[in-house]
């Protein structure tokens, strides 16, 4: 260790000498000389950064002369930089004792009592100083702030009012006055309170952002955005106020600004979880799966124990299908306190899809336990405890949700659909069903458990048009399947196939398979049925869209188009035609009688097909119920089956009941190929228009089509000029 230079020793000797030789002259019991010898080698280990060394010198000192409250002063700043705040507030105390009416020694104590965290200690010191002085503004504004901490918020504002009465323009108090008022739940006045700290202080942010978050937790999140929004333009790297901005314009669907925001915010802070996590929801919002993903991952490694980042993680792996991964990333949120409804919902219906049940179900219960009333949630724990025949359990929940709403029309439904598949409690069921369908007449499903008890109460005739109706409703294996037994039960067994085949399309079933297998061997069709069979592919269409590929050979010259087309019936149809690099140029749009070519620019509005696209004419007619009327058998050709009427001739193969051709009494012919099966209906995907009296040969070919997604009505007005669609 290495000694302080003599000489400097001498020189700091005769230098302090003087100054503090009356700090010991009250001392009679000790020399002047040891108390002053400890006092030097304190300095001096002092001066060097040996603190510990020089706090043990100078209590040395201060032993000797117990008097010297300068000698406390100094340990108990020492004591302070060593964070040893317990001797500072003895040593302190001890100088209070001694001096009682010192205003700085009494600041300083108290000072040490919020250090210290002791709330009660400091208020009354602060309370003995304003005994004596009563316009000690830190003690007034410092005994407010400690009164509400406490929660004694009327004696808070006392005293941070008789501060005010003293500092007028202070933003700090006002701020912390509007903050009790809020707690107090006197909003208008917390409202008046913040908007007085910001007019007294308009440069400073604390004020705004009290402001800001006051209108936030009112959910007023159009004025708290305003606020956030003026203080970034003045602050534009605050990344604080940018993520918290950032979040609202999230919630109000907002994702531009809050994108932006999140991503000027990310520069300043790598570490802020919150950043990727935003912008993590944002992607999935916009659906961009994977890049959601991305930003969660990130947003873990900056936080491994923020639940809500797994959680979202599973939500988007949930809406991606990878139910497996899914459940790892919910359970991970789970296990780290995510005690919310979502993660455990999503938890059941991912456990459910992996035919886990018992998982579900778990899960489920956990969220009916956060939320008792929650329709939704019982609803999917009493299928769930339906699929695991925990029957008596299942009625209950059913039972609870048509008590919490008597409007539930699917909670009476399921139920007494349950009691019909079982063939239970009929009359009960009866009323339940019938309750439901009244609630919701038409609802395919409910129609469907009515038809269905009417099976089981062999009600046949009655639950034959009950299933009719419900299959016109909506394509669900489930009716097809009862369709199918009710059509065997009546003894008609070709209809029975033909539904259960409309069934197996929609879903593959082992038991409807053994059916078909069953029934349909050797099966000998009526030509009625065949002909039904082949027309539903076409007549049975509401609409449909794709994206073609049209090749016409006109006049021996061939023009070939592609775009996308749209058609709704009765008679509405939209051809995009697009140029090279999928750019639209025309199109063509037919309502009823009237056709209109379209050009891009809208220069060009014309009501006349080019002659290259009359074939379009002719594909309106093969969705025509009314064109297809009055077709008798006329006879075979090979495998096909021939039918007429006074506008056609159709021909139907005899082994897939599929169209082949129709030949048209105008001299054209129709030709189609490459069935596609989409749901109940089977649709060509290649059409073949000819017709050689007009010189015209026309191949359709669907790249992709979508049957029957109820295409909206606008999609085929004409756009006014100057307006492009």
């Amino acid at each position: 260790m290495k000694y302080p230079n003599f000489n400097k020793i001498i020189i700091l000797f005769l230098l302090v000498f003087p100054a503090y030789l009356s700090v010991f002259c009250s001392t009679e019991n000790v020399t002047q000389s040891d108390a002053y010898y400890h006092y030097i080698l304190g300095n001096l280990a002092e001066m060097t950064g040996d603190i510990k060394k020089a706090i043990v010198e100078y209590k040395i000192s201060a032993s000797l002369d117990a008097d010297s409250l300068y000698l406390r002063r100094i340990l108990a700043n020492l004591y302070f930089l060593t964070g040893d705040t317990n001797s500072a507030s003895q040593e302190i105390q001890y100088i209070f004792n001694k001096q009682p009416g010192d205003k700085q020694t009494a600041e300083l104590l108290a000072e040490t009592y919020i250090y210290q965290k002791k709330p009660e200690e400091a208020i009354s010191t602060y309370e003995t100083i304003l005994a004596t002085e009563p316009a000690n503004k830190k003690a007034l504004f410092n005994t407010g702030v400690l009164y509400s901490q406490l929660g004694k918020y009327e004696k808070g504002i006392f005293y941070l009012e008789k501060y005010i009465e003293l500092e007028p323009s202070s933003s700090e108090a006002y701020t912390y006055l509007g903050i009790i008022y809020k707690k107090l739940e006197k909003l208008q006045d917390a409202e008046l309170c913040f908007k007085k700290a910001q007019d007294v202080s308009s440069n400073s942010v604390m004020p705004l952002l009290a402001l800001a978050e006051f209108y936030e937790e009112q959910r007023n999140y159009e004025k708290a955005l305003e606020i956030y929004d003026r203080v970034i333009k003045n602050i534009p790297e605050y990344p604080g106020i940018l993520v918290k901005a950032a979040g609202l314009h999230l919630a109000n669907k907002n994702l531009s600004t809050a994108k932006e925001y999140l991503l000027k915010a990310s520069k300043s802070s790598k570490d802020n979880p919150l950043i990727p996590y935003y912008l993590g929801l944002i992607s999935s919002e916009q659906k961009e799966y994977n890049e959601a993903i991305n930003y969660f991952n990130e947003a873990i490694k900056c936080d491994k124990n923020m639940p809500e980042p797994y959680s979202q993680k599973g939500y988007v792996l949930t809406a991606m299908g990878e139910s497996k991964k899914a459940v790892k990333s919910l359970e991970k949120a789970a296990g780290l306190g995510a005690d919310s409804s979502f993660t455990y919902f999503l938890l059941a219906l991912n456990y459910e899809y992996l035919k886990k049940s018992g998982k579900a179900e778990y899960y489920l219960k956990k969220v009916v336990e956060l939320e008792p009333k929650n329709i939704k949630f019982l609803f999917e724990l009493g299928t769930v405890l339906d699929k695991q025949k925990k029957i008596k359990e299942a009625e209950e929940i059913f039972s609870r949700i048509i008590q919490i709403d008597t409007a539930a029309a699917q909670a009476y439904n399921y139920l007494g659909y349950t009691f019909a598949d079982r063939n239970i409690k009929l009359d009960e069921a009866a009323k339940l069903i019938n309750i439901a369908v009244g609630l919701d007449p038409g609802n395919g499903a409910y129609l469907d458990s009515l038809g269905w008890l009417y099976y089981r109460q062999k009600n046949y005739q009655q639950a034959l048009t009950q299933l009719l109706k419900a299959s016109t409703i909506m394509e669900d294996p489930v009716i097809f399947d009862h369709l199918g037994d009710c059509y065997l039960v009546l003894g008609d067994t070709q209809m029975a196939v033909d539904s259960w085949e409309s069934s197996y399309n929609l879903e593959n079933n082992s038991d409807i398979k053994s059916k078909i297998k069953k029934y349909g061997k050797n099966l000998v069709w009526k030509s009625e049925n065949i002909k039904m069979r082949a027309l539903r592919n076409f007549i049975s269409i509401s609409d449909m869209s794709g994206f073609v590929n049209a090749v016409t050979i006109f006049q021996k010259k061939e023009y070939e188009t592609d775009g996308a087309l749209f058609f709704k019936k009765p008679d509405n149809l939209r051809f995009e035609i697009l140029m090279p690099f999928s750019i639209k140029q025309d199109f063509i749009l037919i309502k009823g009688t009237t056709t209109h070519y379209i050009t891009q620019d809208m220069d060009n509005v014309s009501d006349q097909l080019s002659e290259n696209l009359l074939w379009i004419n002719d594909f309106f007619s093969i969705f025509c119920e009314q064109f297809f009327g009055n077709l008798s058998f006329t006879g075979r050709d090979g495998g096909t089956l021939v039918f007429a009427n006074d506008n056609i001739t159709l021909k139907i193969s005899d082994k897939g009941h599929i169209a082949t051709k129709i030949i048209f009494k105008n001299g054209t012919l129709i030709n189609f190929y490459d069935y596609k099966q989409a749901g109940r209906i089977k649709f060509p995907r290649k059409i073949c228009i000819d017709n050689k009296e007009k010189n015209i040969h026309a191949s359709v070919f669907f790249k992709n089509f979508n049957i029957n997604t109820n295409l909206k009505d606008d999609l085929f007005n004409v756009p006014e000029r100057g307006n492009k669609q």
